[in-house]
Parts: structure tokens; sequence; C-alpha cells
């Protein structure tokens, strides 16, 4: 049952007393409604307060973009080709820069010759080896008497078959003999299919037996086997060794026969010692031989250029990409018995002639150092070290790369792509024989188009650079990516259009933050009531100060053209309406960008217009800020009017609540005495009627 309220109430004094409770109780109740109407306005107030709040915030966030230095460093750039992309840093110098890319940088790349299957021997055996040793080739028995031993020479299709059978047992020295003059080994021009040997090892002083294929070839036409072996002695093919030089590493690979081309690429990629090489199968479809090896530089540039420095013979490696950019002797030199350089036996002198882009130099004359050189990779260094040293003399200094082939045995002469061209002038040179050149017979390599480097011209200037990516030495604070060849030109000019739309920003958002106070601080006599703000006594304050921080003259300098948001274009109308003409904004951003950026961040003496407003921007809206102590004081006008609201509910309920229970009981004591005088005026007329 509801406070107050009982649902016979009245019935026995017939009066309405219910009605006259809840009319009594509703008007002591008017000051409740009057308290929660209150608290809505107050709530509502508080709400638009939250809305003023965040609009200070995005104006803030315009102010405080503003006051950053490095928003004014934010570059952008522009190319004239597609052949170049740049990526420009902040507060990289505005400017342009011509940029003509004369060469793309690339990978270094050597190709193999022909081969008929991807299975096919890439490392075709020419020679046998015994696995077992002997001490005495004149007394170790090797075949005996009654045994035979097979050897085949040739391709399957045109086989030779040399088939000994010992009479007597044979000794080394006599198996030598018997393969050498057999007449199936006679290859009818005088000579023999195959040659036996024994070979002596000085180290261990022992012999093994070797049978190699006379001619020194390689290939099929020249595959020795040993298809049935002697009495006392297996024979296998001998490994070989396949080896390359990148960036300075050398690598070589050990190859047994008959490996294939396919386990080959296989063996280089998965070597654990690869030192950044790729090899690849590729089938060119042309001819009964299409299938070739690539082997390339998985980076560009001449510290990734390849050097074969130990080939297999089947294989016949070719450079592919780089090619020309190295010389090679005509001879091969075996240093093994000492090359010996001195000015006494005037050979120490060789002349060269380096063309740097306006035709060849006069004659360098490099001397190499006086020495007894039993390597092949020292006499290289001692060569390289005389031409960088001549170069250098000469005022050019250009870099040389000079290396030891040993699988030619022949000096390799390369530069690193910066000449046009290089003359070697061994008709004038002393050294030539003993460096692998024929003297009278000059030679010459053109670097420039075959090297790996990229080439590029920036404002007439050349530069060289390992990649075509991520280039960042050639312009401060530009990163450059080339994708072709061709002349391009990069323009970096200032990022204004987040300026424009921050300052533009701090104008509008108070305009709006203006509209949004004005339509909410007046009495609204359409609707009879009062807006959200109308009973805040500082909002109208808070917006003048505000806007006259806008207005503020703030001079950084002596002679600084813009000193207030004026000059920018700020405007206010009759009507108090506030804008900024983005003609005259855009005009300064690009004719007055230095002031106008000292205007707004000012300088050590004095806070330009951006942190000035974003200081009083963050006191209106921080913690304890304006807004924060506006809304925390509603906060507390609505906590107490709760607290009212309660209280004088639960007084008016309590007094209802005992005005009910004394109605009750008037209402008993009425209906009581209806009762009573009901009875009495019974007896009354029971008794006028019993007297008549």
């Amino acid at each position: 049952m509801a406070t107050g309220s009982i649902s016979t109430l009245g019935i026995g004094s017939s009066l309405d007393l219910q009605s006259i409770i809840d009319g009594l109780k509703e008007a002591d109740e008017a000051t409740i409604t009057l308290m929660e109407d209150e608290v809505t306005e107050l709530q509502a107030s508080q709400d638009e307060f939250n809305v003023i709040n965040a609009m200070l915030l995005e104006m803030k966030s315009s102010a405080l973009s503003l006051s950053l230095s490095s928003n004014w460093l934010t570059r952008t750039s522009s190319v004239s080709s597609d052949n170049i992309s740049a990526t420009v840093a902040d507060g990289t110098e505005t400017g342009s820069y011509t940029v003509d890319v004369e060469r793309l940088a690339s990978q270094s790349s050597f190709m193999s010759t022909g081969f008929a299957a991807e299975s096919s021997s890439i490392f075709v055996p020419t020679s046998q080896t015994s696995s077992e040793t002997f001490s005495d080739p004149a007394t170790d028995i090797i075949l005996a008497d009654g045994d035979s031993m097979t050897i085949t020479y040739g391709d399957e299709d045109d086989e030779q078959t040399i088939t000994i059978t010992a009479t007597g047992d044979y000794t080394l020295d006599d198996l030598v003999t018997a393969i050498n003059t057999d007449a199936a080994n006679d290859d009818g021009a005088s000579s023999t299919y195959v040659t036996a040997s024994t070979v002596y090892d000085s180290d261990a002083g022992t012999y093994t037996f070797n049978i190699t294929a006379t001619s020194g070839g390689s290939g099929e036409d020249n595959r020795v086997e040993v298809t049935t072996d002697p009495t006392n002695a297996t024979f296998t093919a001998d490994d070989t060794t396949f080896s390359y030089e990148i960036n300075g590493t050398s690598v070589s690979l050990t190859v047994t026969a008959d490996t294939s081309l396919t386990d080959l690429v296989d063996q280089i990629n998965d070597d654990e010692n690869n030192a950044g090489v790729t090899a690849s199968l590729v089938d060119t479809g042309i001819g009964t031989s299409p299938y070739k090896l690539v082997l390339t530089a998985d980076e560009s540039g001449e510290d990734n250029r390849i050097a074969i420095t130990s080939d297999l013979a089947d294989l016949s490696l070719t450079e592919q990409s780089g090619s020309g950019y190295m010389m090679e002797s005509e001879t091969a030199i075996d240093p093994s018995s000492y090359i010996i350089i001195r000015q006494s036996d005037n050979n120490t002198d060789f002349v060269f002639q380096e063309d740097t882009g306006d035709g060849y130099s006069n004659d360098i004359t490099a001397t190499i150092e006086d020495g007894v050189y039993s390597t092949g990779s020292d006499l290289a260094a001692a060569v390289e070290t005389a031409m960088e040293e001549a170069s250098a003399a000469s005022g050019n200094g250009i870099d040389y790369t000079v290396s030891w082939n040993e699988n030619s045995q022949k000096l390799e002469i390369s530069e690193a792509g910066t000449l046009d061209n290089l003359n070697m002038r061994w008709s004038a040179s002393s050294a030539a024989t003993d460096l692998g050149f024929t003297v009278g017979e000059d030679s010459a390599i053109t670097p420039s188009s075959s090297s790996l480097k990229a080439a590029v011209t920036i404002d007439g200037i050349s530069y060289q650079r390992q990649s075509n990516s991520g280039v960042t030495d050639l312009v401060t604070g530009i990163t450059l990516t080339f994708s072709d060849t061709g002349s391009s030109t990069i323009t970096v000019e200032q990022e204004t259009e987040s300026l424009e739309e921050d300052i533009t920003a701090l104008v509008t958002k108070f305009a709006e933050i203006s509209a949004e106070i004005d339509a909410n601080d007046d009495y609204d006599e359409d609707t009879n009531t009062w807006g959200a703000l109308a009973k805040s006594s500082s909002i109208q304050s808070m917006e003048g100060t505000l806007l006259s921080y806008l207005g503020l003259e703030i001079e950084v300098g002596d002679d600084n053209s813009i000193t207030s948001l004026y000059d920018l274009g700020l405007e206010i109308d009759e009507d108090g309406n506030i804008t900024i003409d983005a003609d005259t904004l855009s005009d300064a951003l690009s004719s007055n960008f230095d002031d106008l950026k000292d205007f707004f961040l000012g300088d050590d003496d004095t806070d330009g217009l951006a942190e000035t407003l974003n200081d009083h921007l963050l006191d209106l809206t921080m913690g304890n800020g304006y807004i924060d102590s506006e809304t925390s004081g509603i906060d507390d006008k609505i906590d107490a009017l709760e607290d009212s609201i309660i209280t004088q509910q639960e007084i008016i309920d309590s007094r209802y609540e005992t005005m009910t229970t004394q109605f009750v009981a008037l209402d008993q004591y009425m209906n009581q005495m209806e009762s009573m005088s009901s009875y009495v005026s019974q007896i009354f007329s029971a008794t006028k009627d019993s007297e008549e």
C-alpha cells in the first residue's frame, strides 16, 4: 500500500478523504518538483560546458601543433620524371636539384655454357687415381698374373675401351708401359687416348697410379673411367674445386665427379659459407643445349662484383652483367717458380692512361716494388699498389683492383667504374712480359660502361653509388631511388597545407565556440526557457578573453611584417562574426613564411601566439581549470539539491503517513457515529409507531 493511501478511506464518513490527502501532499511536493527542475537545468548546463570544453580542446590541439617548431620544418617534394623517387626529411633545405641518372646499379652475374639436360654433368671426370698408395713403383704389384683391368675413354657414342691383361705380375711401372703402349690406346694421330703415370707424394713418400686424358681437354669427349679395377687398386675420379670471391670474401666448394647442373645449383645456394650469391637454372629454349647455370650477386654494385677464381672446365662461366669491366693478361704466369721484380732487371715499370671523361691523360708510370713474388696474390697486390700510387700522384686518385685468377693463372685488372676508359700501354712498359702481357700490344677496358655502380650527376657533380634504392648521401635530407636512366628535377618545398589548416582551425573553432555560447546564454521567448549557459556569470567573460588572445599583437624581431592574426586575414563583421580570409593567409604562407613562423613560434625573448594561446587554452581545459571549476561547482549544486530532495521527500512521506493514520481513525469514528445515529433513529421511529 502506498504511503498515506488507503483504498476504502472515506467510506465511513462519506467524505473523499483520499483526494484531500493527495491534494495536500501534491501541494507540499511542489518544492521538490522545483528542485528536480533545477537539477535538470544544472545537468543541461553541465552538458553544455562539456561541449564547450571539447571545442576548446580542439582549438588547443591546433594551437599546440602550431607551437611545435618541428611542424614548421615539414617538407614536400616533387619529381619531374618517374625515373626517380624522392623522400624528404623534415628540415631539408628547400630548393631544386637536377638529377641525371646515367647508369643504374646492377648485380654482377655469370652464365655457364649450355647443357642438354638439368641432370647433365658439370664435372666430367677426365682423370682417375688409385685410392691405394704404393712404396715402390718398380716392385709393388698392382695387377696379378692373368687378371685384367679395363679403361674406357670418350662419350658413350664413341667410346674407346682399353683392356690390359697381365702376363705375369705387373708392377706399377709395368702397368704404365702396358697402358701407354696398348694398341687400343692409339688414337691414330701419333698419340694416345689416355696417359698412365705414377705420381710421387714427397710429403708421404708414396706413389699413386694416375690415368688421365692425354688431350688435356674436358667434357664427355674426354671422359676417363676405370670400369674394371686392377688386382690391388681401386680407382676414383679426383674431386675438383669451384671458387668465387665477392665483397672481399673467398668461397670454395668441393665438387665431385659427375655432379649435375641441378646439384651444383643446390650446393652453391645451400653452402653455409655462401657470401652473397644465388645460383639458378635457366632454360633458354635455344638449341640442343638450352640449360644454363646463372650465378648472380644478391646485392648490386661494385662491392658485390663476383670474381670466379676457380672455374669448372665443363661449366665455363662467362661474365654477363659487368662484362668488359676487367682486362686479363694474355698469357699465364707461374709464380710458383718465383717472379723477381727489380730495378736492376729493368722490369719494374708499366705505363697506363686514364680517361676521366675528357680523353686520355698523359702517360702515367707505375713502379712495382722490388721483390721476389712467390704467389700470384702477392704479385697482384704489388701491381695494385703501384697503380693507385701513380694515379694519386697524377691527381686522379683512381681506385683499382688487381687480382690473381688461380684457375687461369692470369692477372686481372679492373677499375671501380669512375673512368670512361683505361689504356694499359704495354708497348712502353718494361714489366709487361713478367705480368703476362704482350710487349708492343696495348690493351684497354671501358669501366664506366660496364661498372655495376649507379652513375648519377647532381647539379653538375658526378657520383657513383652501390645501390639504386635508399641512397641517402647525395643530397642532405633526401632519400633517392633510381628506377631508370634519364634526367629529372627534384623540387623541395615548405609544406604549408597543414599549417594553413591549423591556423584556419583556430579562427573557425573560436567562431563555433562563440556561436555555441550565444545559442545557450539567453532567454528564449518562444519556449519561455533560459539557455543552458544563461545562469553562468563568467562564460561571456571567458569568450571575450579568448577573442582578445586571438587579436594579440606579438612582435618578434625588429622588422617582422606579421604582428597579429589581422595581418593574416582575420576579420570580425558588424554582427560579431569572426572569419579569416583564405587568400590573405595563403599569400602570407608563401611570401612571408619566416615572419609568419616567428609570429607563431616567437623567440628566446618573446612567446609566439601559438604557445600563448596553447597556455591559455590549457588553463581553461585542464583539471582545476575554468571549465573544470564550472562543472565541479555544478556537481556540488546537483549533489546538494538531490540530498534536499531526498530529505524533503522523507519528511513529506512521514507527515502524510501519520495524516493517513489519523484520517483512518477519523473515518472509523465517523462511521461509528453514523451507525449510532442510525440506531437511535430506528428506536425513535419504533417508539413513535407503537404509540400510534
